[in-house]
């Protein structure tokens, strides 16, 4: 959570903790106040951790976001457990779109499907350069990072297509399986879940709420990846996913 003055805490909804951070303004912001649409504005697009957040070994990676002139740039900042503030990430990628952790790794995509592995602790850095169109979502399974591609034409969803991190060859592959694997896809987040774990759910699919634009209506729907069908499951209130959604998964 960030407020006005840009303070950051980690929210727990289920339990109501709450855990601060350092705030988010730092040599890198030069405004510590978001000002009105026309100058400099800043929010954080997604984080992302190692470790659970009162571990001594946990690292936490914001995704942020600014814009001065309609045109969205984005950045990357980490938090190690104990410091003093965040330390920005420097990295050759022109405009970052997901971030997400694995094992202790980083994972970083820009907008083409550019890939940054890191080390955070050792600073290592390896570059696995691809291309991909469409939406991309990061996230990761039992294996490794996955990144999801959705299409879009006239505000309908396309084919959604699954790729797997083969770090041997640096490059995304695609793949049809995510065996008993689901994904749950939300604004900018890919949640993996086992099917074998939820009753009722089906694997190798990918769940996600879809705007039609023709009804204006919005339902929970369900993509089969091996054979590329769609179907709807259940109708959702619009007002309860006025601002988008997010999918959480609360730890027993």
């Amino acid at each position: 959570m960030v407020d006005d003055n840009l303070d950051l805490y980690l929210f727990n909804p289920f339990s109501t903790a709450v855990v601060p951070l350092p705030p988010f303004r730092n040599d890198f912001i030069s405004e510590p106040i978001p000002r009105p649409y026309g100058s400099l504005v800043y929010f954080v697009w997604k984080a992302v951790w190692f470790a659970e957040p009162t571990d001594p070994n946990c690292i936490i990676a914001l995704l942020y976001q600014w814009d001065y002139t309609r045109d969205m740039e984005t950045g990357v900042v980490y938090y190690k457990w104990g410091d003093a503030r965040w330390t920005v990430l420097e990295t050759s990628l022109e405009s970052v779109d997901n971030v997400v952790f694995f094992n202790e790794n980083l994972y970083l995509v820009d907008r083409w499907g550019g890939v940054k592995e890191i080390d955070l602790h050792q600073g290592r850095e390896i570059t696995m350069e691809t291309w991909l169109k469409g939406y991309k979502y990061l996230g990761a399974g039992p294996s490794g990072p996955l990144l999801v591609a959705k299409h879009m034409k006239a505000c309908e969803v396309r084919p959604f297509e699954l790729f797997e991190l083969d770090r041997t060859l640096k490059k995304w592959v695609e793949t049809k399986s995510l065996d008993e694997g689901m994904f749950f896809l939300g604004m900018n987040t890919l949640i993996w879940l086992s099917s074998s774990n939820l009753k009722g759910c089906k694997g190798n699919s990918i769940y996600f709420i879809y705007y039609n634009m023709n009804d204006r209506r919005k339902d929970l729907c369900i993509f089969n990846l091996e054979d590329g069908s769609f179907g709807t499951i259940c109708g959702i209130d619009e007002k309860l996913l006025y601002n988008g959604y997010e999918w959480v998964v609360p730890i027993p």
